[in-house]
């Protein structure tokens, strides 16, 4: 059975990026491990508490997972949507050898940084298309006073221009 997911916990282990054989194609999966929390505010402490939780497996695909294996890493606070299922099993070792466990896992369709923890951020210098001939706009409809696209600016800064700040 599969369900809608989304959720916001911390990354448990390293992420690990391999290639898996898909139609004769090889296709990038990125699996890591998530807590996903839920937190509550002490009322007398101010303090969090843990108040409850579970562990899933997440499992991201395709080009975005190559981009994410760069930048996760354990600990790191994520966002995840996607559908979750679960699958029951029997434990084979430990302390709970022989009883029927169940593990989450989640197949993910979007996986974001939470803002918590973060102190920096790096933009990839955008990408230009040639300019449509005539035109003096690039194929997304930039342009600057002579016709030409700025490509000096990082996106932060062509945001904040488009903003008026």
């Amino acid at each position: 059975m599969k369900n809608f997911f989304f959720g916001e916990g911390n990354i448990g282990r390293d992420p690990v990026l391999k290639y898996i054989s898909v139609k004769g194609a090889q296709k990038p999966v990125l699996e890591f491990d998530v807590r996903f929390s839920y937190d509550k505010l002490n009322a007398e402490s101010g303090e969090y508490e843990d108040n409850g939780g579970f562990w899933a497996s997440v499992s991201f695909w395709g080009k975005r997972a190559e981009s994410a294996h760069k930048v996760l890493k354990s600990g790191v606070r994520v966002f995840v949507i996607g559908e979750q299922s679960q699958d029951e099993f029997i434990a084979t070792k430990g302390e709970r050898t022989g009883q029927v466990l169940t593990s989450t896992n989640i197949s993910a369709s979007h996986v974001g940084l939470s803002l918590l923890g973060i102190e920096s951020v790096n933009f990839t210098p955008r990408k230009t298309k040639p300019l449509p001939a005539g035109t003096g706009t690039d194929a997304d409809g930039v342009i600057d006073t002579a016709g030409n696209v700025d490509n000096t600016q990082t996106e932060a800064e062509y945001y904040a221009q488009q903003s008026g700040r």
